[in-house]
């Protein structure tokens, strides 16, 4: 033990300080790299969220161009039946009037679909999509907490080991007392201190 007893106090001091110093640092860069993992995560949704909006709106604009075709070809199709009728000398009344009726309305009525599923799909898209948004937000909020156990870990390391070191190197703090929400030492000269 000659050896052990050579060995100044304050080497014993500083590489307690040195390990609560990289305890602090650990526990900051643990919780930067926490924070890390939720903002890609948020960015990842965000994308998410980007690419549902395009989809809807690939959806409408889609329809919008199968919505004209649609009026296009019921457009020659009437225009065949009115070609047909006129041609075989019939009158545009009565049963035939009743075909052009028919066909007119079975035409809007396929139109009037596709709208609604089209609306449909893009709702659902954009749903999505809002479900994506609200996802990068919770992400963006978990990695701003995600620093504060970080530093409160890095406070803890700091000042328990500065309360051992007091103690160590004869401050004399005495056994800490709970009372109610606070820790109380009693110093020799019967100050209170509250942590």
């Amino acid at each position: 033990m000659p050896f052990l007893a050579a060995i100044p106090a304050w080497v014993g001091i500083a590489a307690a300080a040195v390990g609560a110093g990289v305890s602090a640092i650990s526990a900051i860069g643990q919780g930067g790299q926490q924070q890390a993992i939720y903002k890609s995560q948020a960015q990842g949704a965000r994308f998410n969220q980007q690419v549902m909006e395009e989809n809807a709106r690939a959806v409408e604009n889609s329809w919008a161009y199968t919505e004209d075709q649609k009026r296009r070809q019921f457009a020659r199709l009437k225009g065949t039946q009115e070609a047909m009728a006129g041609a075989s000398g019939t009158t545009f009344e009565g049963t035939p009037l009743d075909i052009f009726a028919q066909t007119a309305s079975d035409a809007e009525n396929e139109i009037i679909a596709g709208r609604y599923n089209a609306a449909v799909q893009a709702a659902r898209f954009r749903s999505q999509g809002n479900f994506a948004g609200y996802e990068a937000e919770r992400q963006d909020n978990l990695g701003e907490m995600a620093m504060t156990p970080a530093y409160l870990k890095a406070g803890t390391a700091l000042l328990s080991t500065a309360a051992n070191l007091f103690s160590i190197s004869g401050g004399g703090w005495g056994d800490p007392k709970v009372s109610g929400n606070s820790l109380r030492y009693t110093t020799p000269s019967n100050i209170r201190l509250s942590i």
